[in-house]
């Protein structure tokens, strides 16, 4: 368990004077950390709490962290080491501790406070100000908690997340006047105000290699990655899906701690509708000599836990990703505290720019640019009467693979290259009030701005894959439940050994249509059988996988039905405009949202739907 937060006054006052004790007992209540385990420093203009092991202090100098650092001889062996001149977020170049963390450091004699967020992007750390104080945490409930921090949705991000189901540009949350720290980037705050520079700024273009050289690599960098992860621990435990990339980290796990050092849990949706993948992941363990336990999900189970797994999230962009709440719990009960995953390969390999490429290019060449932006409009809101007699009368072809996903993002992407005069025309009548506020708003302009230079594929992969917030992405989602439950994630294809290979594919497409799993294969074709190499997970797209997706999304739009037109009124929509079917799951999703957070009062305990539907 673990937590962070603290306080910062922001002009020469001592924080003792500026906050209140009913508000630092208010925000120590909502930190997932065992009294025994809790640690705070109090300093001058700094107050700072959370895991006494995640606290180090010297002189005027502290350093806390919340999430999972692993220490190895490639970096920092210890938090103390952080307090370093040299050691600081915002030294150059800075080497990152692998893992997944926020760190916060602080130099009482400048005075300067850094706020460092996350190198994988799989933990957040939230700030807002108040009465002459920066107020800083890793969870957003923390915030909250302070009496003089507002509870209210930011109309801004709130636009965005309606057309695109999250929110990719700046560092503004769904939260008025809470900021996040964006991955890979730093806060810098002192006398002069507060900035955000980058700790991984757009690489050089690294000249190509060859592919099995690239595969060389990775096998090398995984197996590294894989053994910084275990760390002292001398045991691991895998989360074992039957995929490849999973595969890959339990077989570098027996290959650097040994078969009876291992073990794998597979999830499992307990319906005789959907394929087993239990079967194939139980080969598979047998094969290596590994232990295997398969964790049952019932359905139930999966919408059952939707509330809580917004609520840990503290995002409203996956819900469905529920499921992971019952694979935290087995695996806690059987004494795990750590669990390596096979987390974000396809973004580590080049994916997101081989996707992007694409679209760019069939963007900047007839007849797509020619007919956009009617033609995509009619494809991507085939539902409007004006678009269903266009598609009938001209038997449209398909839009470019992956335009649905990043419609949002190649809209904007367009508009700000000078290729789109109006980036509303993109979208159907009703829509286009909310897409023009959105599409040109200062704070996507101003992020798209700082890439001017770069070539327009380049750009949407940036914002995206590397500089962005990835809050569309698996760690993203599963990080912080699985730690307020007990359980540590580590992504080793998400450590610093294998940025190398993210920075070479941010510049060099790689091969199509599935360059992760092509160049994972060449990694890992001398320790895999072909049994394992060849094999294609089920189709989702059945009509039992489609249940699994229906029926929960079906309870989040009965619970919140009553309180659709309120946040559409905020958003300042009109009530026809709430009726239409782009808007109904973002909307809903918005809805349960503000019923979590700005509706009900800050808990320690998450809610259940009981709590989040109508009284």
């Amino acid at each position: 368990m673990s937590g962070l937060c603290g306080a910062w006054a922001l002009e020469d006052a001592p924080i003792r004077k500026l906050l209140q004790d009913a508000d630092r007992r208010a925000a120590l209540e909502q930190l997932s950390v065992a009294p025994a385990s809790l640690a705070e420093f109090t300093r001058g203009r700094l107050w700072v709490a959370g895991r006494s092991d995640l606290i180090a202090s010297a002189g005027e100098r502290c350093a806390a962290a919340d999430g999972l650092l692993l220490f190895d001889a490639s970096g920092p062996r210890r938090l103390n080491e952080l307090l370093a001149p040299e050691a600081w977020p915002d030294s150059r170049p800075w080497a990152p501790p692998a893992g997944h963390y926020v760190l916060a450091c602080a130099d009482l004699a400048e005075p300067l406070l850094l706020l460092c967020g996350d190198p994988t992007g799989g933990e957040r750390l939230y700030y807002t100000r108040a009465s002459g104080m920066l107020l800083f945490a890793s969870s957003m409930r923390s915030l909250l908690a302070h009496s003089r921090v507002s509870r209210r949705l930011d109309r801004g991000t709130a636009a965005e997340f309606l057309l695109n189901g999250l929110v990719l540009f700046g560092n503004r949350t769904l939260l008025e006047g809470i900021e996040e720290v964006p991955t890979g980037q730093v806060l810098r705050v002192e006398r002069g105000g507060a900035s955000l520079r980058e700790l991984r700024p757009v690489p050089e273009r690294p000249p190509p290699r060859e592919l099995s050289s690239l595969a060389g690599t990775l096998r090398e960098s995984l197996s590294a990655a894989v053994r910084a992860a275990v760390g002292a621990d001398g045991r691991a435990s895998v989360s074992l899906s039957g995929g490849l990339d999973s595969s890959a980290v339990a077989s570098a796990a027996v290959e650097a701690l040994g078969a009876s050092n291992v073990r794998a849990f597979t999830m499992e949706r307990v319906d005789p509708g959907i394929p087993s993948e239990a079967g194939r992941a139980g080969r598979f363990c047998r094969h290596l000599g590994i232990e295997h336990r398969v964790v049952p999900l019932t359905l139930r189970q999966h919408l059952d836990a939707i509330p809580e797994m917004v609520w840990r999230m503290e995002d409203p962009a996956m819900p469905l990703m529920s499921r992971w709440l019952t694979l935290a719990r087995a695996a806690r009960s059987a004494g795990c505290g750590k669990l390596l995953t096979g987390h974000e390969l396809l973004s580590l390999s080049g994916y997101g720019n081989t996707l992007l490429g694409r679209l760019a290019r069939s963007a900047l060449r007839p007849p797509w640019l020619g007919r956009f932006p009617g033609y995509w409009r009619a494809r991507r809101f085939p539902e409007g009467r004006w678009e269903k007699t266009f598609n009938g009368l001209l038997k449209l072809a398909p839009l470019p693979d992956g335009l649905d996903d990043n419609y949002f993002l190649v809209v904007c992407g367009l508009r700000h290259a000078g290729l789109l005069a109006d980036a509303s025309a993109a979208y159907p009548r009703p829509l286009r009030s909310i897409a023009r506020a959105a599409t040109e708003s200062p704070r996507v302009q101003q992020a798209l701005d700082r890439l001017r230079d770069l070539p327009l594929e380049t750009r949407w992969n940036h914002v995206l894959c590397v500089g962005g917030r990835p809050t569309y992405t698996t760690i993203r989602a599963s990080q912080k439940p699985f730690r307020e439950l007990g359980v540590a994630l580590a992504a080793p294809l998400l450590s610093p050994r294998l940025w190398p290979l993210v920075e070479y594919f941010y510049w060099h497409a790689p091969p199509e249509p599935a360059p992760g799993n092509f160049l994972l294969l060449e990694a890992m074709r001398e320790g895999l059988p072909a049994e394992f190499l060849a094999h294609k997970r089920g189709s989702i797209h059945t009509a039992r996988y489609q249940a699994w997706r229906d029926v929960p999304w079906r309870a989040i739009e009965t619970a919140v039905e009553p309180f659709l037109e309120p946040v559409g009124g905020i958003l300042g929509l009109a009530p026809k405009s709430l009726a239409h079917p782009f808007f109904r799951r973002n909307l809903a999703k918005l809805a349960l949202f503000q019923r979590v957070f700005i509706e009900a009062a800050p808990r320690a305990e998450p809610p259940s739907w009981e709590g989040v539907g109508p009284a």
